[in-house]
């Protein structure tokens, strides 16, 4: 759902490019500004400000919301090396495509001849191109999951992870799973362990929870970059002490999912009807309709939709509410700062 996508400054330098060229570079930013990840290193970070600085304001707004989802990330000095060695290309046009060799990058855009140089060295790439032959690669394949409401029922577990939930996940180094029923589900199997519905959807939770928590685990470690735990925020219950169901709803997903458990007043959000989102620090949220008792013990998913947003959406006040409201327990207690910190108001 989210791309992952480098670019070379020049493409932004509209001075003496056609009507054609500047449409392309307008709706592309549109894009970047709902969808994409800006991966900056520090070879284009100088040349990458003066471009979109003198950028049309329209095209330039587009940018400045996609930024600030930026992540810095250095192309390994090898893979600089080896594209110098491949493509006699130096400076930042170097830089940009070394990047391509990140497996979770998904798409390089640079100049003309930047990617006749690279087609060359290359022939098989499929990530490197001008905004004119960007269409119909597996970055624009991406770009189109991210519009819309994506059904998921059936589908394989594994499916749903790659390509759903990993793309938004990787790039986060903080994660928020809302979802009042996590809890109401988990003590209604607790308290009678014969009731096979709530037994089965806790379980469906327990096991989603698990593959979201890896998922993100697995790719923050393949980029080599830190991450906070997993909070998972839901409802107190009617006759459930908040502080033992906290704790009881963290050992039942398991103490190594790397998970941490608020519980929220009721009080403070009866009036607050919601979809269930997972929110991310980079002002993006993935909607999944029906909730996150989504993977079934058979290997697919229960019958749902998906969809992106982000902080220009309806749901941002929605969300802001759910990050602030009254906390009446957490499992466990630790001394850190709360997305809704950084989520905009």
């Amino acid at each position: 759902m989210l791309v992952a996508s480098v670019h070379d400054p020049d493409v932004f330098c509209l001075e003496q490019r056609d009507k054609l060229y500047c449409a392309y570079v307008l709706e592309h930013a549109r894009k970047m500004a709902f969808c994409h990840v800006p991966i900056i290193c520090e070879a284009l970070r100088s040349g990458l400000d003066s471009a979109i600085k003198a950028l049309p304001s329209d095209v330039r707004g587009f940018m400045e919301e996609a930024l600030k989802r930026k992540v810095e990330l250095e192309p390994e000095a090898a893979a600089i090396e080896c594209v110098r060695k491949d493509t006699v290309l130096l400076g930042q046009q170097s830089a940009c495509v070394a990047l391509r060799n990140v497996d979770a990058i998904d798409a390089v855009v640079t100049t003309k001849s930047v990617e006749d140089v690279v087609l060359r060295a290359y022939p098989e790439d499929d990530k490197v191109r001008t905004f004119e032959n960007y269409s119909g690669t597996p970055a624009w394949r991406k770009e189109k999951d991210a519009f819309g409401f994506k059904p998921i029922g059936r589908m394989d577990n594994e499916d749903v992870l790659a390509r759903f939930v990993t793309p938004f996940v990787r790039w986060a180094t903080k994660l928020v799973l809302i979802d009042p029923y996590v809890s109401k589900t988990f003590a209604g199997a607790r308290r009678d362990p014969r009731d096979k519905k709530n037994k089965g959807h806790w379980g469906q939770f327990a096991r989603t929870i698990k593959a979201v928590y890896g998922s993100w685990h697995q790719a923050r470690n393949e980029l080599q970059l830190p991450q906070d735990v997993l909070e998972i925020r839901t409802v107190c219950v009617d006759d459930e002490d908040p502080k033992d169901l906290a704790k009881g709803i963290w050992q039942g997903i398991g103490a190594e999912s790397g998970v941490e458990v608020v519980v929220l007043d009721y009080r403070s959000i009866r009036n607050i009807n919601h979809d269930r989102f997972l929110v991310s620090n980079n002002n993006t949220v993935l909607t999944v309709s029906r909730g996150f008792d989504l993977f079934r013990e058979e290997g697919v998913s229960a019958a749902c939709t998906v969809s992106l947003g982000n902080t220009k959406t309806e749901e941002r006040d929605t969300i802001n509410k759910l990050l602030i409201s009254s906390e009446i327990a957490r499992y466990p207690v630790r001394n850190i700062a709360s997305l809704a910190d950084a989520w905009p108001k």
